[in-house]
């Protein structure tokens, strides 16, 4: 059940990025592109098995580095959840801008079935263990001002 209220709470985080990503002013919006484009540079050319050991092995990487460092005041999975929702509205909006909102529901559509619910379920898993190394570090130190 623990879990749940972090999953909901990494979903909201989540879907307070993709609200910032509707926000952001033209430019702001360029350059998280431009870095976008940076990653996708490096993936160009790489066949289909290729491109999933790319991507699988870069959001492992994040994952990884956001679940380890969410101790420090759980700023790396938070600002994690932000940006990658700020990113899908942005990148939708120029797609859509380009091709049609039909078509860019089709492009989310397998990701939302199992990639987002699974990085939110990962993200959540980050969130509980930072706080929970928090709290048992501020209970600690609680108990040693005590004595």
């Amino acid at each position: 059940m623990e879990l749940k209220r972090w999953f909901l709470i990494a979903a909201a985080i989540f879907g307070a990025g993709l609200v910032l990503g509707f926000l952001l002013p033209g430019n702001a919006a360029e350059e998280i592109l431009d870095s976008f484009e940076n990653l996708a540079g490096e993936a160009e050319g790489l066949s289909g098995f290729g491109m999933f050991l790319f991507l699988l092995f870069n959001n492992a990487v994040a994952l990884s580095i956001s679940f380890f460092f969410s101790p420090l005041f759980l700023i790396f999975p938070v600002v994690s959840l932000l940006m990658n929702g700020a990113l899908i509205t942005v990148v939708g909006r120029v797609f859509v801008e380009e091709n049609s909102a039909t078509a860019l529901a089709a492009g989310i559509l397998p990701h939302g079935i199992i990639e987002i619910p699974a990085y939110l379920l990962a993200q959540a898993a980050a969130l509980s263990f930072g706080y929970a190394i928090l709290r048992g570090l501020f209970l600690f130190l609680n108990v040693l001002r005590h004595n």
